[in-house]
């Protein structure tokens, strides 16, 4: 059953083929409580609910098809306070946080899914001076450093959060 995209109670369900159990179900995406809930045709807890991106609280909450636990939410990329946090499928604790390049306190942190010892130093887009440095979370040396982007003597330095004692 499918109906039109243009109004929120039109829902689409459909069962799988393989699977009698693994449902979908979309509604449309322009209003704020439109939906889509897909359970995974291999594991019955692996969800996708998705809102409209049009709107400040829209969410999207994505688990991974491998690992339950594996998590992706991301808030609409037009407001400042947007955030991206994602969890690699293969690594659990591979995660990602990312803000809107467009405002100065943006923000960007993340780990080499592969190579623990990749860092990655960025500067922002905005202030030039406003640097970022972070190396691997899996050693215990492992550190991060960012300047604010509004006050350059302002320090952050945050330890491992694999080992606290990591400095």
């Amino acid at each position: 059953m499918q109906c039109s995209l243009l109004y929120p109670k039109c829902t689409q369900m459909q069962l799988s083929p393989v699977y009698p159990y693994s449902t979908q179900m979309r509604r449309s995406l322009v209003y704020p409580k439109s939906t889509q809930m897909q359970h995974s045709l291999a594991y019955a807890k692996s969800t996708h609910m998705q809102r409209s991106l049009v709107y400040t609280k829209s969410t999207q909450i994505q688990r991974s098809l491998v690992y339950t636990k594996s998590t992706q939410m991301q808030r609409s990329p037009v407001y400042p306070n947007n955030t991206q946090m994602q969890r690699s499928p293969v690594y659990p604790n591979n995660t990602q946080m990312q803000r809107s390049p467009v405002y100065p306190n943006n923000t960007q942190m993340q780990r080499s899914p592969m190579y623990p010892n990749s860092t990655q130093m960025q500067r922002s887009p905005v202030y030039p001076k406003s640097t970022q440095m972070q190396r691997s979370l899996a050693y215990t040396k492992s550190t991060h450093m960012q300047r604010s982007p509004v006050y350059l003597n302002s320090t952050q330095m945050q330890r491992s959060l694999v080992y606290p004692n990591s400095m």
